[in-house]
Formats: C-alpha cells, sequence, structure tokens
C-alpha cells in the first residue's frame, strides 16, 4: 500500500513538473486563498475561542441589573444588593463584587501616567480561579478599615512600568496621591474587568462611599447548577427587593449572563464579518483550480482510457488524481503559510490602531485551521474533478482526432465556475467600492475651521487634588501661560472639550423662552462646552454675527453664551438672536440663563455620522463652568513645529505628578476619527483586489486550455478563410460572456452585502450608482485582458500544424 501511495505521488511530482504554468496559477490560487483565510483566523480566532486566564470558565457568570423594558440596558447593583444576593442565594458557590475600571492617577518614575484601575472585593482573583504570577492577590485582612493600602499589578504594566522586575514586589506606587504597596502580579492575559491594569481592594468605606449603584458582581455556579436555574433565582431575590426597596430598586431586575459570553459579545459579529469576507476568496480560489482541473482533465481523457484499457479500475483513477490534488495543495499549503505569515505580521504592525485587539499569533488552532482549510480545498477542487475525469468511454476517448474538450456537462462546469468566481469579486469589488466612496466622502467634509498647524493636549484634574473648579481654571491659566511663552506659538486656548469628538451621551437640553418643542424635535445640545476667549483665533473659527468672548467676560463669570448658526436659525428664525436668552437643561433646570452675544459658523462633528448635520453647539466663557477635564489648543505659525514634549513640559512644570492623556496633532485626531471607515474600506479593499487577480488568473487559465483543446478547430477555421481576427473575437468573446454573465450574478449578490454596509456609509447609498456601474466596467476590462494572452496565442495557430494536431 505505502509502495503504491509512493508510486501515485512520485507520477503526480512529475505531471505537475511537466505543466509548470498549471502548477504556478494554482499553487498561487490556493496560496492566496489559504494564506488569506489563515491570517484572517489568526485575528478572530481569540473571540471565537477566547483564552481566559480563568479556572473551569463556563462556570463563570457575571450579576448586574437590568430594565425589564430594555434587557440590554446595564445597570449596576448596590453594594447592599451583593450582600442579600451572596447570603441568600444557594446557586453560587462564591461571589465578588467589582467596580468597573476607572482612570487613577499614578506617579513617580520618569513621568506620571493614568491607569485603569479596578476596585474588587478581596474575594474576585479566588472567584476567578486567577492566583498570582509573583507575589499574591488580596486577603481578608485586606479588606479592613486599618488594612495598609495594596495593589495588584497587571503583567503588562509590571513590564512597561517596572521593566518586569521582581524587585517592585513590595515596593510603594502613589495612587491618587496615596501609596499603595505592590503585593503581587497577575498573569498575562488577565485584564478584568474591562482592560484594567491594576486592582485594588474595596474597603467598607469606599462601598459606602460609593452612589447607591455602583457594582457588578462575578459569582461561579456550584456543581449541578445552570445558568437557567440560577437566573431563576436571582429575579426571585431582586423581586423581593424591589418590593422592599421601591425607591433604589423599582424596576430593576438582575441579569445572570456566561462571563465568557458577555465578555466576548461586543465582538461577535467580527468573526462572522471576516470570515465571511475572506471565506469568498477561499471559494474563488477553490473555483478557480477545480476549473483549471476540469479543463485540465479533458485533455487527459486519452491517458485515462489507455489506464482502464491496461485494467485500472475507476478506484485507482479518482486516488492518483487525488493524489495530484493533495500534492497541489499542499504545495499550496506551503507557499499560504508564508503569505500568512507576512499578512500576520503586517496586521500585527497595524495594531496600536485597532482597540486592544489581541495580536495575531502562531498557535495550535490556527494551524490546525490552516490545515482544515487545506484538506477542505482538496475535497472542494480535486474531487469533482477526478471523479469526472474517472468516467471513461473507451471507444469515444481512444478514437483518433476524438474531441479534446470534454463533456459538454464538463465544459458547462467549468463555464459555471468561472461565471461564480466573476459573481464573488464582483460582490467584494461593490463592497470596497462603496465603502471606499464613504471613506472619501468623510475625508472631504467641509469641518467649519481649520485643523493645520493645531496641536491639542488633554489632562483630566483629579477631584482629589483640584476640589474647586477657580483650582481649574488656575492650573489651566498657568499652563497656557507657559505654552504662550513658546516662539512657534501663535495662539493658546483651552476648552472642556474639543468640538471633535464628542460622546452623545454628554448633550443636554435645552430650553428658550417663547419656543415649543414639537414632537420628536431635537433638543440635544451636543456641545456646551468652556472655552477660553482665543479658542475660536486657535482653530479659525469665524464669528459672524456679534461678538467673541474677552477677557472681560471670563473674569466676571457673567451669562454669556455663543451658539452656532444652526442653532440660531432654530430658534430665532429670521430674527436677531443677539442679546436672547437660551438655558442649558429643561424648564425646571436650575442652570442660569445665559445671554447670546455672538453667532460662529456651524462645526461639523465627523464622528458623529448621521448627526454632523443636526448638531447644536453652545459656547460657555471658561469662568462660568468647571474645568476638570481639559483641552489645550495650540496654533502654531505655518512650517514651525512645537514638539508634545514642550506641551508636556508646560503641564509637569505646573503639577509634576499630573498625567497627561493625550497629545496630537488636529489632522491626527480626524485621521483617528476615520479609522473605522479606513479598517473597513482596507479590508474589503484587499480582499477585493485579490479575488479580482484570483478571478482574472480563473479566465485566463480556462481560455488558455481551451485555446490547446480547440487548436485542430481554430486551424480548420483558419484552412477554410478565417482571419486572424475572427479568431481573436471567438476567443475574446467566448470570455467576456462568462465575465458578464458574472457580473449579472454579482450584482444581485452585491446590493445585499452593500445594504449591510449602510449602517457604517457616510453620505453615500448602499446601491451606489457610480460604485455599481464603475465595477463591472473595472471587471470586464480585467477580464479582456485576461482573454487576450490566450486570443493572441490562438491567432498564430499555424492551420498545417493543428491540423496535425492531436
Amino acid at each position: 500500500m505505502m509502495h503504491t501511495l509512493l508510486n501515485d505521488l512520485r507520477y503526480a511530482a512529475r505531471m505537475l513538473a511537466k505543466t509548470p504554468g498549471f502548477t504556478a496559477v494554482a499553487v498561487a490560487a490556493l496560496a492566496l486563498g489559504i494564506g488569506s483565510t489563515t491570517a484572517v483566523f489568526s485575528v478572530v480566532q481569540p473571540f471565537l475561542a477566547p483564552v481566559v486566564p480563568f479556572e473551569r470558565p463556563p462556570e463563570l457568570v457575571i450579576l448586574y441589573g437590568s430594565n425589564p423594558r430594555d434587557p440590554f440596558e446595564m445597570r449596576w447593583l448596590s453594594a447592599a444588593d451583593f450582600v442579600t444576593y451572596r447570603d441568600q442565594t444557594k446557586s453560587f458557590s462564591s461571589m465578588a463584587l467589582l467596580a468597573w475600571p476607572q482612570g487613577m492617577n499614578l506617579s513617580g518614575g520618569d513621568e506620571p501616567v493614568i491607569v485603569r484601575g479596578a476596585r474588587v472585593s478581596v474575594e474576585l482573583f479566588g472567584v476567578l480561579g486567577t492566583p498570582a504570577r509573583i507575589g499574591r492577590g488580596f486577603l481578608p485582612e485586606d479588606a479592613r478599615p486599618d488594612a495598609p493600602p495594596v495593589a495588584v499589578l497587571s503583567h503588562r504594566l509590571w513590564q512597561e512600568r517596572f521593566g518586569g522586575n521582581r524587585e517592585a514586589l513590595g515596593g510603594a506606587v502613589k495612587l491618587n496621591d496615596r501609596m499603595y504597596t505592590i503585593v503581587g502580579v497577575m498573569p498575562q492575559r488577565m485584564d478584568f474587568p474591562g482592560g484594567a491594569e491594576l486592582w485594588v481592594p474595596i474597603t467598607p468605606s469606599a462601598v459606602h462611599s460609593a452612589p447607591q449603584q455602583n457594582f457588578a458582581a462575578i459569582a461561579r455556579l456550584r456543581p449541578g447548577a445552570g445558568i437557567e436555574q440560577a437566573q431563576c433565582e436571582m429575579q426571585v431575590l431582586a423581586a423581593q427587593l424591589a418590593e422592599a426597596h421601591p425607591e433604589t430598586n423599582a424596576g430593576t431586575t438582575v441579569i445572570t449572563r456566561s462571563l465568557v459570553d458577555w465578555m466576548t459579545a461586543d465582538f461577535a459579529g467580527l468573526p462572522v464579518v471576516l470570515l465571511g469576507a475572506v471565506g469568498f476568496v477561499l471559494l474563488i480560489a477553490c473555483a478557480n483550480v477545480a476549473n483549471l482541473l476540469l479543463a485540465r482533465a479533458a485533455t487527459r481523457q486519452r491517458e485515462m482510457a489507455v489506464r482502464v484499457a491496461m485494467g485500472a479500475g475507476r478506484g485507482q483513477l479518482v486516488r492518483l488524481l487525488l493524489t495530484e490534488s493533495l500534492l497541489l495543495a499542499a504545495l499550496g499549503l506551503s507557499a499560504g503559510l508564508l503569505f500568512a505569515a507576512w499578512a500576520m505580521e503586517a496586521v500585527r504592525a497595524s495594531l496600536p490602531d485597532l482597540a486592544r485587539l489581541p495580536e495575531p499569533e502562531w498557535n495550535t488552532p490556527v494551524l490546525a485551521f490552516a490545515l482544515g482549510a487545506t484538506l477542505l480545498t482538496v475535497v472542494l477542487f480535486g474531487l469533482a474533478p477526478a471523479l469526472a475525469a474517472s468516467k471513461v468511454d473507451l471507444t469515444q476517448s481512444l478514437q483518433e482526432g476524438a474531441a479534446r474538450s470534454g463533456s459538454r456537462r464538463s465544459r458547462r462546469l467549468r463555464n459555471a465556475l468561472v461565471a461564480g468566481e466573476v459573481g464573488l469579486a464582483v460582490i467584494l469589488l461593490a463592497g470596497a467600492g462603496v465603502t471606499l466612496r464613504s471613506l472619501v466622502n468623510f475625508r472631504s467634509i467641509e469641518l467649519g475651521f481649520n485643523p493645520e498647524n493645531v496641536t491639542s493636549m488633554w489632562v483630566n484634574l483629579p477631584s482629589y487634588k483640584y476640589a474647586h473648579p477657580s483650582e481649574e481654571r488656575a492650573f489651566a491659566e498657568s499652563v497656557m501661560e507657559r505654552l504662550r511663552a513658546f516662539p512657534a506659538a501663535e495662539a493658546v486656548a483651552a476648552t472642556t472639550r474639543i468640538n471633535l469628538p464628542a460622546d452623545r451621551d454628554t448633550g443636554q437640553r435645552i430650553t428658550v423662552p417663547g419656543y415649543t418643542h414639537a414632537p420628536g424635535d431635537e433638543e440635544i445640545v451636543h456641545t456646551a462646552q468652556a472655552i477660553t476667549p482665543d479658542f475660536f483665533r486657535v482653530l479659525q473659527i469665524p464669528v459672524l454675527h456679534g461678538r467673541g468672548f474677552t477677557a472681560a467676560d471670563q473674569a466676571s463669570n457673567g451669562g454669556a453664551a455663543i451658539v452656532n448658526e444652526r442653532l440660531a436659525r432654530k430658534f430665532w428664525p429670521e430674527q436677531d438672536p443677539l442679546g436672547r436668552t437660551l438655558k442649558l437643561g429643561g424648564p425646571q433646570s436650575e442652570n442660569p440663563w445665559l445671554t447670546v452675544v455672538g453667532v460662529v459658523r456651524d462645526v461639523v462633528h465627523p464622528a458623529w455620522y448621521e448627526l454632523s448635520e443636526e448638531t447644536l453647539d453652545v459656547y460657555l466663557q471658561a469662568g462660568s463652568g468647571s474645568l476638570r477635564s481639559i483641552e489645550f489648543l495650540v496654533r502654531v505659525a505655518p512650517g514651525a513645529t512645537l514638539p508634545g514634549s514642550a506641551l508636556r513640559d508646560a503641564v509637569w512644570a505646573v503639577d509634576r505628578e499630573q498625567p497627561i492623556l493625550r497629545v496630537s496633532t488636529m489632522p491626527e485626531i480626524i485621521d483617528r476619527e476615520s479609522f473605522g471607515q479606513r479598517a473597513i474600506a482596507s479590508l474589503l479593499g484587499t480582499f477585493a483586489g485579490t479575488a479580482l487577480l484570483l478571478a482574472a488568473l480563473g479566465l485566463y487559465g480556462l481560455l488558455a486550455y481551451v485555446v490547446v483543446q480547440r487548436t485542430q478547430e481554430i486551424g480548420v477555421r483558419m484552412a477554410l478563410g478565417a482571419m486572424p481576427r475572427d479568431v481573436l473575437r471567438l476567443v475574446v468573446s467566448s470570455g467576456l460572456k462568462l465575465a458578464l454573465a458574472g457580473c449579472v450574478i454579482g450584482l444581485a449578490g452585491a446590493v445585499a452585502l452593500t445594504r449591510l454596509l449602510e449602517s457604517v456609509l457616510y453620505n453615500v447609498s448602499g446601491v451606489d450608482p457610480l460604485t455599481f456601474v464603475l465595477v463591472p466596467l473595472v471587471l470586464l476590462s480585467v477580464a479582456l485582458a485576461a482573454c487576450l494572452a490566450p486570443a493572441r496565442r490562438a491567432m498564430r495557430v499555424d492551420p498545417m500544424v493543428a491540423l496535425r494536431h492531436e
């Protein structure tokens, strides 16, 4: 048996070596399909089968509050509720309390930074079954009111901040102006909850000082208990608490959910989207090679007939042909792994722009997937041609001069495969086309301000150090004074938040005397921010009517406001808005009334796609409110530069322990906001380009074999008077008919894909007419180019040689 397989392998190697063109095209197609699929799988594999550093992850659940009218709305639990659930439940063996990570100022070392610190009960690491890598986790005594403060570091923070030095254990760190002793370091991949970088124990004082509902709970199921049973029990307890404490618990129930499912819910659609797109490429590659094998099988009918005449059975023929397919797949796998390695390096290099996606890496599941994809391609592209080639009609196949293009069924199958390749390429090209148009529209938005030569720096002042707005404003003014001293600085300003991006949830209602909102009317002010007088000068936002803020406005702490054009048109159409009053908040709000002193140009917020044309903006002078979260803006002279270190030094000259969250140029911020659009366009564009190349290879390979198979027919035609241009027209028209059929099929599928993309498109329809016209033209042009080489070869056929050709 082994000897037979070795003979089959040697024969397969000789046959592939005799047709280097066929072998190269087939291996290239397989390498692209297997390599791209493997690379993408390495990215999505952590979401399909997440590696979590927990003991027996299926037993872990998360408990959080929910509104029965909106089960997807997550609500916090109160510490008192947690105690009730922990003490009365019978479904869980252990339970821990945690608060979601918040920014903590970590000072000391080279520079202060903000880290994501999670306050958790001392039972958490025990519930998760995650012991410290070095040192220890928390002990019960760490939660005592008089216990010295302790902290556990994540592995990443330990490496980045302390260089992985074990001597850091037992040392002290300063968090939010308080000293903590480092008692342990957690293992790699442990960053629960929410990307935590360090953990501190929840003390009774922290629980009592927290808001009424500010926690979630993690629990481990008892042996034999299921999530459904636990959910029923928790709902009963929640109903009892709602009845006993209606002032805090009315309308709230408890959701019991698998922890692993909850952690990966945000990425649930990512594997489907990525693997679906790259699956198209794999299908095209398989169809491509299957087509080549079918065409090749037609030229080997006489060989198969001779083998049958010499006693070979159909099973032996299928085995021989599948051995060739397996060897071809092995070559494709080798080249595909090299391509995947390159693609994974490219993805790894781009990961700083991807929000907390795990780095792709070679591991057992990835290698198993590559091998599985290879075996699948053998079945998809090898079995059908092998079965077709093994059906031998001895009488017809051994006849001299018998037709060599295969059966009509075989030709139809080959044509259908090529049309299918083209159709899949059209779908991907259309998706890439509309996404690219969306990106172009997004990048060409008229922002309403000039981002060039503007650098921003964002700091978040801690309440434990800056307890009063006057202290915040004094800090801001001191930093701006130092920034103005730089020779390159033309203008300096500070604001609570620059005009992009902004969180919709931070908007406020607005009240205007005499104006009644219609049902469903927009009442949200999406930017209500405090600014210093030079804000409009820095961003070069023109004041169209009235005036900007002055130093007197800031010093008076008065009630002046500046609004954008859209707000003025909405509330005071065809009226002079100057001197009008408004109030942030509803009619019953205690906020002061503001007097409009100026109207500025509308500023578009590119981060809000569908909201960008509806934004209402109100600007307040910095003296009228808090400046806890400060964005410093500096405009430099054209051609000049202001290094980020200079901005940092200006802050640290005022407060050496103040962390800086971000220093970026304004164009970098805008570019960051378009990352999602760029990622989708790049992804679909890469797949579409690969699909286009594979479709062209498939069309070229098919026509090249057809020309060889129809050499006698072409010779007869030319001997009877056909001109070379007639032969050219014959071959090209055959290829273009297949491409056109594929375009028609693909456009129907493209409508479905682009409809799915509409939610992430900006100012372009999913069924974009320009895209749906250009895509078929591009593909037909590529198809024409793929047809020309075989057609030119057919034009050069010598009729006398062709008539003698077998």
